[in-house]
């Protein structure tokens, strides 16, 4: 069935998607934090606030993939952390994904903003740093010896342009670990090393980067309106604010009045009302699908936590944990006209649904192979409560790689007692004394009816549910197979493409 037929004509589709903004960074999900973000907010009061949807990974490159291409992220090379600096393309030509089946519907596609999901560089002649099998450096003096082999003049492939944009502009990683610019398929600017040698371009300023993005995503709107009203448009909006990566520009500076990191997300909130106010210009407001959600949860902010905001309103966790705190975010949308306004579900969402729910709504199925991971709940959305049912098992992951599974009641996690991410403060820190080591045979199991919160682990009461979740995990795992790693034979895969084996 064609969309025309249940809902008149295919509708524009924004996509906004914050960084590091925890699910009780939303005022409309945390009505008692005294930071308010009323533009973000404006969504929930005028679509739906659904309350329980999970990024597939408590972190941003992962949780990007499984958002453009309906699949978990495990199942591409990266099975752990983030890309950095030139890392290859996670995402091929040949995959279907958010924007290409879009542009097969008749969609005008563009993005602006961080994409962090790698580029097939094209390596000075001679490749001599072996950039493919060298990618995964953490020091910046380290990535910009690996930047001396690539050749920034030339274009790269299984970029943006390559999985279905028809334009795009931003950074290839975070605006600090690579602060220049790309467009389409090349780096614009003028990149030129700096003092320790990463190429860097003055344009790209760390407290202004997403004020470049929602300039830009405006006035792509504003040309579509003006010279292609016959098609409708898709825009992903990916933002680089609240990540560390990004600064506070001087008029946020000290706003919140209660942290550094608080004031970033004010910065957040006005480029949301800025592209909501467009629309309302634009008289687009009516016909367009505006989604609102976040890569991750938010690190900690023990100083705005004293001051009575709390990034991740009740969850326990942090970014890069296994708990619901890492991965629990915002997730808000608007159709006028479709989706009731003030409407709140707690049905559980996960952002790789999003792919197979914007098929729905332009009624044209997907290809055979695309989404696998991806979920229909467009009727969540719409409220149509006879056709809603519940989710299958919904899969999440952690920083270092531990597998979280949820089913009905229940959630578990393996291989580790503790967050299963990141050790630094920021994320939760080391365990406390006395804390078993990791290993593939312990665990964390929480009943979420009883125990929202993750506070009572049932691990060793429950040995029959823990086994049952487990087969869960290994069926799903075993649904699609993982993507093989396109270096040339005989390179060495290093520490991230391993698996974690629960």
């Amino acid at each position: 069935m064609d969309a025309t037929d249940c809902f008149g004509a295919k509708p524009n589709i924004l996509i906004i998607l914050a960084d590091d903004f925890g699910w009780g960074d939303a005022s409309c999900n945390n009505p008692d934090t005294p930071l308010k973000t009323p533009a973000i907010d404006r969504i929930a009061n005028e679509g739906i606030r659904v309350t329980n949807a999970h990024t597939p990974s408590a972190v941003c490159t992962p949780t990007r993939y499984g958002l453009l291409t309906g699949r978990y992220p495990w199942r591409s090379y990266l099975k752990k952390e983030v890309l950095r600096y030139y890392a290859p393309a996670l995402i091929t030509k040949d995959r279907t994904t958010i924007p290409s089946y879009l542009k097969s519907q008749g969609y005008r596609t563009a993005g602006f903003g961080k994409w962090h999901l790698g580029l097939d560089w094209t390596p000075v002649e001679g490749d001599p740093m072996n950039w493919r099998a060298n990618w995964n450096v953490y020091e910046q003096a380290e990535g910009a010896r690996l930047g001396t082999g690539i050749d920034h003049t030339k274009r790269f492939k299984n970029g943006p342009v390559d999985i279905g944009f028809d334009t795009y502009f931003g950074t290839p990683s975070n605006c600090s670990r690579l602060p220049f610019f790309i467009e389409d398929d090349k780096v614009v600017g003028k990149p030129r090393p700096n003092r320790i040698g990463l190429m860097q371009d003055p344009a790209c300023a760390r407290d202004k980067v997403d004020d470049i993005y929602v300039a830009k995503a405006i006035r792509f709107i504003e040309e579509h309106e003006k010279n292609h009203q016959d098609k409708p448009f898709f825009v992903y909006l990916p933002l680089n604010a609240i990540h560390g990566a990004v600064t506070v520009p001087k008029r946020f500076a000290g706003k919140s009045e209660l942290a550094y990191r608080e004031d970033k997300i004010l910065w957040a909130n006005e480029s949301v009302g800025k592209l909501l106010a467009a629309l309302d210009r634009m008289k687009l407001a009516e016909d367009t699908l505006v989604l609102f959600t976040a890569d991750n949860g938010p690190i900690n902010s023990p100083k705005a936590r004293q001051k009575g905001h709390h990034a991740a309103g009740p969850y326990r966790g942090l970014k890069t944990n296994a708990w619901d705190g890492g991965t629990r975010v915002p997730f808000l949308a608007r159709w006028p006209d479709n989706i009731p306004a003030g409407a709140t579900t707690d049905h559980l969402i996960g952002l790789t649904d999003v792919l197979a729910t914007i098929a729905e709504v332009c009624g044209a199925p997907l290809p055979g192979d695309a989404g696998p991971d991806s979920v229909n709940q467009l009727s969540v959305l719409l409220q149509n409560k006879d056709e809603i049912v519940a989710r299958p098992a919904l899969v999440t992951y952690s920083y270092a790689g531990f597998f979280a599974i949820r089913q009905g009641k229940w959630k578990a996690i393996f291989g580790t007692k503790w967050t299963g991410g990141h050790s630094a403060p920021n994320f939760g820190g080391l365990p406390p004394k006395g804390t078993p080591s990791d290993n593939p045979a312990i665990g964390q199991l929480y009943n979420l009816s009883s125990d929202p919160f993750e506070t009572k682990d049932l691990w060793d009461d429950r040995p029959e549910v823990v086994e049952t979740l487990r087969r869960e995990l290994q069926a799903i795992r075993r649904k699609d197979k993982s993507d093989e790693i396109r270096w040339q034979p005989g390179r060495k895969a290093n520490a991230l493409t391993e698996e974690t084996n629960p």
